[in-house]
C-alpha cells in the first residue's frame, strides 16, 4: 500500500548529444501528482558551456541519457552470450573494464549499447558539479521503449531526432540506426501533449526514473549511481515509514484529546450534578431540621396533629353511666415527674385524664369498657379508686390513651 509512496514523486530527464560540432542537453522536469505525471519545464539545444541549473531545479533527480559520438551499438542474437571474453569481438583489443555496457532486450533480439567509462564518467562530473544528483545512467534510443505506446507513430518506423527505429506488428524492436540527419517526419505527441523531438529522450529517462521498479529499467549499471540510488530510495522509505509514524502519533493524540475532552466534559457535567445534589441535599437536612424544631415547638405548645380533642370529649361524655359524674379533665396533663427531673414543663402527650364521683367501682369499670369500644382509644387505664368518707362517695380517676 505504501509502496506508492517509495519512488520519487519527481524526476529531471537529461538527453546529452554529443556531437563532432556541437555538444548540447535536452531536458525534460516532471513531476508526479496522484495517477499523472505532468511536464513542468522543458528546454533543448542547451550548450555544454552553459550552466544547466539555470534551467532546472537542481534538487530534481536526474537520470541522464548518453547519444551520438563515442557510443557503439551492436545487435546480438537472443541466445549470443555476452561477457568480458566475446566483448573482444565486438571491440577488438578494448580492456571491458573500461567501458560501461547497457543490454536491452526485445522480442529475440539484444541491443548492446557502449561507452567509454571516461568520457560517460566526464558528463556525469559535470552536472555533479552543478549541484546535480545523478541516479541513472543509460544510453541511445532504448529508454523509450516505456513510452512508445503513448507516442503517434505510424507504420513500423519511428523516427524523432536522429533515431530510427524499427518494430514488428506485436511493437518488438527489429532494428535501428543513428544518424544525426534523421528528423522527424510529424509533430511527435505523447498522449495530448506536444513535444520537440529532441525532449522525447529526456521525457522517456525521466518517466523511468519516477517509474522506477514499475517499468521496464534500460540502463548502464554504474556502481556509484547505483549507490547514489539505492540510497535515495532508501531516504524516501524511511521519510514515508517516518511521516507515517507521526500521522499514527497525531491521529493517537487526536484521539486522546478528544477522548480526554469528553471526559473532562463528562466531568464537568458530573461536578454540577454533584454540586447540585450536594446543595439539594444541604437544603433537604436544613429543612428537615427546620421542621424537627417545629414539631419540638408544637409538641411544647401541646399540639396534637389536630385532633379535635372536643369531639374526644363528647365522645367520652356519652358514654357516662348512671351514677358517675366528672369533677375534672386534662388533655395532655402535666409531667410532674419529667418536670421535675428536666426543670422543664412536660406532658403526656396523647393522653386524657378525667377525675370524677362514683359511690359504686362498678360504673366506672363499665364506663371503661364503653370507652375500649372507640377505635381512637388505644388504651384505658384506672389510676386510682378511693373512697372519700367526707364526700360519702367514691373518687376515681382514669387515663385514656388515644
Amino acid at each position: 500500500m505504501l509502496s506508492k509512496y517509495y519512488n520519487f514523486d519527481k524526476a529531471l530527464g537529461l538527453s546529452l548529444t554529443i556531437g563532432d560540432g556541437a555538444t548540447s542537453f535536452a531536458g525534460c522536469q516532471m513531476v508526479k501528482k496522484g495517477n499523472a505525471i505532468d511536464i513542468e519545464k522543458t528546454a533543448f539545444d542547451i550548450i555544454v558551456d552553459e550552466n544547466v541549473s539555470e534551467y532546472f531545479d537542481k534538487a530534481y533527480p536526474v537520470c541522464l541519457n548518453l547519444q551520438g559520438k563515442g557510443i557503439l551499438y551492436k545487435q546480438l542474437g537472443a541466445h549470443d552470450q555476452f561477457n568480458a571474453t566475446n566483448f573482444n569481438k565486438i571491440l577488438p583489443g578494448a580492456v571491458f573494464t573500461d567501458f560501461y555496457i547497457q543490454l536491452f532486450n526485445s522480442g529475440n533480439k539484444t541491443f548492446l549499447a557502449t561507452i567509454r567509462k571516461t568520457e560517460a564518467d566526464r558528463w556525469i562530473s559535470l552536472l555533479v558539479e552543478q549541484g546535480f544528483k545523478v541516479l541513472m545512467l543509460n544510453l541511445g534510443p532504448f529508454p523509450v521503449q516505456p513510452v512508445l505506446g503513448q507516442m503517434n507513430f505510424y507504420g513500423k518506423e519511428f523516427v524523432f531526432d536522429g533515431n530510427m527505429i524499427m518494430v514488428d506488428e506485436s511493437g518488438n524492436w527489429l532494428d535501428f540506426e543513428y544518424d544525426p540527419s534523421f528528423s522527424a517526419r510529424y509533430v511527435l505527441k505523447v498522449g495530448l501533449e506536444t513535444l520537440d523531438q529532441k525532449i522525447i529522450l529526456p521525457y522517456a529517462s525521466a518517466f523511468q526514473l519516477i517509474l522506477n521498479g514499475k517499468v521496464k529499467q534500460v540502463e548502464v549499471a554504474v556502481a556509484e549511481q547505483d549507490n547514489v540510488l539505492r540510497t535515495a530510495l532508501k531516504d524516501r522509505r524511511i521519510k514515508v515509514m517516518l511521516v507515517l509514524v507521526l500521522l499514527c502519533v497525531f491521529f493517537m493524540l487526536l484521539i486522546n484529546f478528544m477522548v480526554f475532552s469528553w471526559l473532562y466534559s463528562t466531568n464537568e457535567k458530573l461536578g454540577g450534578q454533584i454540586a447540585v445534589s450536594s446543595q439539594n441535599v444541604s437544603d433537604l437536612q436544613g429543612l428537615q431540621d427546620k421542621i424537627k424544631r417545629q414539631e419540638l415547638l408544637l409538641h411544647d405548645l401541646g399540639w396534637d396533629k389536630g385532633i379535635d380533642k372536643a369531639m374526644l370529649l363528647d365522645q367520652l361524655a356519652s358514654l357516662l353511666p348512671i351514677g358517675l359524674t366528672w369533677a375534672e379533665v386534662d388533655v395532655n396533663p402535666i409531667d410532674l415527674k419529667n418536670s421535675k427531673r428536666s426543670q422543664i414543663l412536660n406532658f403526656n402527650d396523647h393522653k386524657i385524664r378525667v377525675s370524677g364521683f362514683s359511690e359504686q367501682v362498678i360504673p366506672v369499670n363499665e364506663w371503661m369498657a364503653r370507652i375500649k369500644t372507640k377505635k381512637w382509644v388505644k388504651s384505658v387505664e384506672l389510676e386510682n379508686y378511693s373512697y372519700n368518707s367526707e364526700l360519702n362517695t367514691g373518687q376515681f380517676i382514669v387515663l385514656i390513651s388515644y
